[in-house]
């Protein structure tokens, strides 16, 4: 017993030994995963940058904003409550913009002094994604946000402060794009291929739309002008079609993921582009638009996407940013500047680009007197100039259905177009809840309440 017990401890000693002669050779990296990687190339950083700019500007969050802003309803499980507004902090979610695009923006831009062009464009998509998150959620991490070293618990930014780092962040990338020697060398631009001006253009209308969102009319007229003026120059997100891959986002959940979620039956923007609908008159005809959007038009109408059309079908491209806006926003200044000449004309620049588009439909020049008393564009407010408001804004409504910005504009006019809240609500739905995970982890993070206005729609 006595030599056996002898035996035990000279083994486990052995054992012991030969366990701390591995530990500073064989174990000293037993932590370091030789297929995580440490560091990225540029251009990989800045495919995953673009790449990451794509959900949430077309994914849930759109969806979200086409329900609420009635250009879709939510048609069975938990879209029929949020068809109603059903939703609780669980139900959102940020980390789409925080660490898909935001965090590989910030590692890009660290990276990229040896090319301007590539600083300048992530510098750009993360002024997108910091201007369209606080639009939609209000007060949010911005100045402490992604530095988790630094600030585990980021603080809760001002909107107005976001909304003034977003431009600056915008500002930066026009300026490092136009200081910039050579553009996109490794081929990873998927929006532009490496065209300066066209991302310079892309980054103004940017501007000018989150100066609407604050009410900076002179600001947002400057940017505008120097905007997206021409289609060739969208900034479009590409889709080749392959399931998980990169398929466009709507026809991936409607089709693929979600069938039967959402649909478009008792929506509004149909009804108003269908046969008869509030937007045809004797100088337009929505038949093709509504067509390329919509289907199973009747009585009763049961409407639903398009996935076969422009916009929605699988190798669709989606737009992030368009010259329509551009304009639809100048015409909104001029309107706000009592220059009711330039309205109609910036106006009629988009029912250009729509005649363009869907030419067996029809888009005559508006002219003063059709938004006059009696005109075919009287929409009852009391003046030519108030109706030209309500039709700048209607049509900014069916231009950018499917973006988010359609949703921001209902808010940020007082429901100009006066949709009707569902259910027992008395006013549209104001912003997006703060993220359950964020209320689980953050201190500084706190509830929000839906109906309650963000800081610049007050």
């Amino acid at each position: 017993m006595k030599i056996n017990n002898i035996k035990f401890i000279a083994l486990a000693l052995t054992a012991t030994m030969g366990v701390s002669s591995c530990s500073k050779s064989l174990l000293k990296d037993v932590n370091n995963n030789p297929n995580q990687a440490q560091d990225a190339p540029l251009s990989t950083l800045v495919t995953s940058t673009l790449a990451g700019s794509i959900i949430p500007f077309e994914g849930e969050n759109a969806r979200f904003a086409g329900i609420w802003g009635q250009t879709f309803t939510g048609s069975d499980r938990q879209y029929s409550a949020y068809d109603n507004y059903g939703v609780s902090a669980s139900d959102f979610h940020w980390e789409f913009f925080y660490y898909g695009n935001i965090q590989q923006a910030n590692l890009a831009i660290t990276k990229a002094d040896e090319n301007l062009f590539y600083k300048g464009i992530c510098q750009i998509s993360k002024g997108n994604s910091f201007g369209t998150m606080t639009a939609l959620w209000g007060d949010i991490p911005f100045s402490q946000a992604n530095n988790l070293v630094e600030f585990p618990n980021p603080k809760f930014d001002s909107q107005l402060d976001v909304y003034a780092g977003a431009q600056k962040l915008l500002d930066d990338g026009i300026a490092n794009i136009n200081a910039a020697s050579i553009t996109d060398e490794a081929g990873v631009d998927f929006f532009y291929s490496g065209d300066a001006a066209k991302w310079v253009k892309a980054a103004n209308t940017m501007k000018a739309r989150y100066y609407m969102h604050t009410g900076d009319y002179a600001s947002a007229q400057t940017a505008a002008a120097a905007g997206i003026l021409d289609v060739a120059d969208n900034m479009m997100i590409p889709h080749a079609g392959t399931y998980n891959q990169n398929m466009n986002v709507y026809a991936s959940f409607g089709e693929q993921d979600r069938q039967g979620y959402m649909g478009a039956q008792n929506a509004y923007l149909p009804t108003i582009l269908d046969t008869n609908g509030a937007k045809n008159n004797s100088k337009t005809n929505e038949g093709e638009r509504f067509a390329d959007l919509y289907v199973n038009a009747g009585s009763p109408a049961t409407y639903d996407l398009n996935y076969s059309g422009n916009l929605f079908s699988a190798t669709s491209s989606f737009p992030m940013i368009t010259a329509s806006e551009t304009h639809l926003i100048m015409a909104e200044i001029a309107y706000r500047n009592n220059d009711d000449a330039n309205a109609i004309l910036h106006l009629n620049h988009v029912r250009q680009i729509l005649a363009a588009k869907y030419p067996a439909g029809q888009y005559d020049d508006y002219v003063l007197a059709d938004f006059e008393a009696g005109g075919i564009v009287d929409h009852g407010k009391g003046s030519a100039l108030a109706n030209i408001f309500h039709e700048i804004m209607r049509e900014k409504y069916a231009s950018l259905v499917g973006q988010i910005e359609v949703f921001n504009d209902l808010r940020r006019t007082n429901n100009e177009l006066g949709l009707t809240p569902k259910g027992t609500a008395t006013n549209l739905p104001q912003r997006f809840l703060i993220p359950q995970d964020e209320l689980n982890g953050n201190p500084n993070a706190s509830t929000t309440d839906l109906f309650v206005e963000t800081e610049v729609n007050k």
